[in-house]
């Protein structure tokens, strides 16, 4: 492919040149901003990467961390446009992506963080294209980090050697140091630097949430956008692992190799794909001091602006619901989903199932359909109990909204509103992929999106008309045919929170 290269650029990575995707804007593939973390540096934190002498061409995009193939249904929901572009895996994976409007000044910047589980995905990804951010003068950068046990293997052996006495959490490290090579080098592509965003999706939305109340890593960032998984109720959403939960995962991995982990250094990174139990984030006393959840309710970081959504059918609820189906599809009967109901809301099992209606003895298809119900409600609950919360102890805005559009394509009818299909629409990257489904409202829908998280962007506040901050009592509802700030009544409210609402937030 020929290329119009841009003039050299200086930056802590060396001297760099990208292209030009059209007339005016700049995109920089593949910038190295740490060394690789292998070898001897395998499960240890970030590094800086050592500026080398000549000018990188920074044209493509780098390998991804060593990760497995997503399986059938997962490749039938998240289609070719969610699918990493860049198959190449290495364990040199720590590279950024830039997108930027030649002769910017001062113009703000968004970092994107991908989802994948922990275990999977990278910055490739059609649907993650900057050009539409660009043309707004926005600065959009995409960046790889480390997955599953690479990113975030902790145990006993590996405390004792780290200088700080705490292993783990290696992809949190991935994530400050991509943040401080914004920070230091973001004005030589125009950029302010006291004005940068993060952006999470999915695990990549478990990460900016922590990173939002972290005294270490929230001073290089101002505002924080978190879609599509709330990790603010806990119990119904990927948990941390607490130190011994964690080492006692690895104990799983480091019986095979004789307790060493000198030994586990030196296999072959695909060793590791058949791991994928190790995985997310440790609480460490660093970069996670406490839940999210508990440090939202000190007012850590309280000047950080937050926008948080989810689809119409997130994660935000899966694990519950999956457990749920399980116990309705295996016909354990009423006393077993009692139970399980029991797990996430303990004693109020029996009041969900007569409230909710889920009969045992009807038809399974009205059981999962009541239970779909139970489910939504509670995810709906859980953004409105966050923002509650949020609006007592923060000074910073926060916002919220719910995007039940869907998506179209051949499985609509099947997957409905899933988990991560707004992303396309907030980047105004409809793919091609559906060209035989969009619709004219889907083109505006992402244009109007794109528009709004721009604005948020930009100066904290989204730009659309009618989202507004959420007290606990409101969000902001995003359909094809409307837009608007939804407020709920005092009896759902009331009724949702002695249904799902967590009693540690009695008090307020």
């Amino acid at each position: 492919m020929e290329y119009r290269y841009t003039e050299p650029i200086e930056t802590t990575s060396g001297s760099i040149r990208g292209y030009y995707a059209e007339d005016d804007i700049m995109v920089f593939k593949g910038i190295p901003y740490g060394e690789a973390p292998s070898g001897e540096y395998r499960f240890k934190p970030a590094r800086p990467y050592e500026k080398r002498e000549g000018v990188r061409d920074c044209v493509e995009f780098s390998p991804c961390c060593y990760q497995n193939t997503l399986d059938e249904l997962s490749q039938r929901i998240w289609t070719t446009e969610f699918i990493i572009q860049s198959r190449d895996y290495s364990e040199d994976c720590l590279h950024l992506n830039i997108w930027t409007k030649k002769n910017g000044k001062d113009m703000p910047v968004v970092v994107y963080f991908y989802g994948g589980g922990f275990t999977s995905g990278g910055a490739s990804c059609e649907i993650y294209d900057g050009i539409p951010f660009a043309q707004k003068d926005v600065i959009y950068i995409t960046f790889n980090k480390r997955e599953h046990a690479f990113g975030w293997l902790s145990c006993h052996e590996l405390d004792e050697e780290s200088p700080e006495g705490i292993s783990g959490n290696y992809t949190l490290t991935d994530d400050e140091l991509v943040l401080r090579w914004v920070r230091d080098n973001i004005r030589a592509f125009g950029g302010d630097p006291e004005n940068v965003t993060i952006w999470g999706q999915s695990s990549g939305a478990i990460q900016v949430n922590l990173l939002s109340v972290s005294e270490r890593v929230a001073p290089l960032f101002k505002n924080v956008v978190s879609m599509g998984l709330n990790s603010f109720p806990e119990k119904n959403t990927m948990n941390y692992s607490t130190k011994e939960a964690a080492d006692e995962n690895a104990r799983k991995l480091l019986d095979e190799y004789d307790d060493s982990v000198e030994k586990l250094r030196e296999l072959p990174p695909e060793t590791f794909l058949k791991h994928t139990y190790i995985k997310g984030p440790v609480i460490d006393d660093i970069y996670a001091k406490d839940t999210f959840r508990h440090e939202v309710m000190r007012g850590t970081n309280p000047d950080v602006t937050m926008m948080m959504g989810m689809v119409g059918r997130d994660f935000g609820s899966v694990p519950m619901f999956f457990l749920l189906r399980d116990v309705i599809v295996n016909s354990a009967g009423r006393d077993a989903l009692v139970q399980a109901l029991d797990h996430f809301y303990p004693n109020r099992g029996e009041r969900l199932v007569t409230e909710y209606g889920i009969d045992t003895d009807a038809p399974m298809g009205e059981q999962i359909h009541a239970m779909a119900s139970l489910c939504y409600d509670a995810m709906i609950y859980d953004l409105l109990e966050f923002a509650y919360v949020r609006n007592k102890t923060c000074k910073g805005k926060t916002y919220i909204y719910h995007f039940p559009h869907v998506m179209p394509g051949p499985d609509a009818a099947e997957f409905g509103s899933f988990h991560s299909c707004e992303v396309p629409y907030f980047t105004d990257h409809l793919s091609k992929l559906r060209d035989d489904y969009w619709k004219d409202e889907d083109r505006e829908l992402a244009k109007k999106m794109n528009r709004l998280i721009a604005g948020f962007i930009k100066n904290g506040v989204p730009d659309i008309d009618g989202f507004v901050p959420s007290d606990g009592t409101n969000l902001f509802m995003i359909r094809a045919d409307e837009q608007k700030n939804v407020t709920y009544e005092k009896d759902v409210l009331d009724r949702w929170k002695s249904l799902f609402g967590g009693e540690d937030v009695a008090s307020f």
